[in-house]
């Protein structure tokens, strides 16, 4: 037997919908926001010489 199967199908969709609940509760707009997909990164505060 099975147990706790029914309603979970959806648990994947519970951190998007988070964080738009937390960034309108702290009065972010996600613009000034991102997330990173795996594997992925970006070089933050960085000027035209490549240098912090």
């Amino acid at each position: 037997m099975h147990f706790s199967k029914i309603g979970k199908e959806s648990y994947y969709l519970d951190p998007p919908v988070k964080l738009n609940e937390a960034l309108e509760r702290y009065g972010l707009k996600p613009e000034d926001f991102f997330v990173l997909h795996h594997g992925e990164s970006r070089d933050l505060n960085r000027n035209d010489d490549g240098f912090e």
